[in-house]
């Protein structure tokens, strides 16, 4: 896989135990992929423009894919 074909996780969260326990997830699936935890929608929206290839997953779909 080409270094241009890896998806970055970007996970908003503003409760650190819940971030982290989506972190988790993700890395007991065995998920490779660079993911960036952020606290609110603003530091979010700065990510998003400045990235193409992006996944954005919310604790609701975090919640139905691993519980």
């Amino acid at each position: 896989m080409k270094q241009s074909d890896i998806v970055e996780i970007l996970i908003v969260e503003d409760n650190p135990n819940d971030a982290e326990m989506a972190l988790r997830a993700l890395k007991k699936n065995n998920l490779r992929n660079n993911v960036l935890i952020v606290s609110d929608g603003e530091e979010a929206l700065d990510f998003i423009f400045k990235k193409i290839n992006i996944l954005i997953m919310n604790t609701t779909i975090i919640q139905k894919l691993f519980y």
